[in-house]
């Protein structure tokens, strides 16, 4: 029981945190960091095809931004192997 609760509250803060990078997106589309740390929440959720879209934008604004190539090339490899 006490670890269905800490699953659901997880999950309730991996929701917030993405709506807050959301939010931070939508305010300077051209910050990587939030694109990063989104990227870093749906890798968490397992949205695997979305955490790839982060990351590379990640790397389109900071080309040399700290371990986005490392987690897009994990991503990438998932989704060969059909995760969705």
């Amino acid at each position: 029981m006490r670890e269905a609760r800490q699953s659901s509250g997880q999950k309730v803060g991996l929701e917030r945190a993405a709506a807050d990078f959301q939010a931070a997106i939508a305010i300077d589309p051209d910050n990587p960091i939030p694109h990063f740390l989104l990227g870093m929440v749906y890798l968490k959720t397992q949205e695997w095809s979305k955490a790839e879209a982060e990351l590379e934008r990640t790397l389109q604004l900071s080309p040399g931004f700290p371990g986005a190539a490392e987690y897009l090339k994990q991503t990438q490899d998932i989704l060969l192997r059909g995760g969705r």
